[in-house]
């Protein structure tokens, strides 16, 4: 697994291993970031939409890359067989989801419903965490 993982994340970083018809076809999206943004856009302003555009989506995307670097120690070298008797427990998985749904719900219309509508959502949402532990 994790020499799997490493692989990975090299061929992201370095472009190693990946079939040149697919690197040809992805740099005109990728557009060579900084150099290309002179040529697609006209003014200043429009240069500026553009980073500003896209600096959260390639902070996104690095984001995942080295988030997920803390916890390599933490992939087993290799893979643990499941036991057969393990079942996926189904209603507690449709109970937490709907707990959590619930609990979106109540905070994000808090601002726009009555008190007693949201403290109602609220108190549900808990009530399914208690009921799905």
């Amino acid at each position: 697994m994790r020499r799997h993982f490493w692989s990975e994340i090299d061929k992201f970083v370095t472009g190693r291993g990946l079939e040149p018809a697919l690197l040809l076809r992805g740099l005109p999206i990728v557009g060579g970031a900084g150099g290309g943004v002179s040529c697609w856009c006209s003014s200043q302003r429009d240069q500026a939409l553009l980073v500003y555009s896209g600096t959260p989506a390639g902070g996104f995307s690095l984001g995942l890359v080295l988030g997920g670097l803390p916890a390599v120690p933490l992939i087993p070298a290799t893979p643990e067989e499941r036991p057969r008797d393990r079942r996926v427990d189904v209603l507690g998985a449709l109970t937490f989801t709907a707990a959590i749904m619930l609990l979106v719900l109540g905070v994000e219309r808090a601002a726009h419903a009555d008190a007693d509508w949201t403290v109602a959502t609220i108190a549900a949402g808990l009530a399914l965490v208690a009921c799905s532990s």
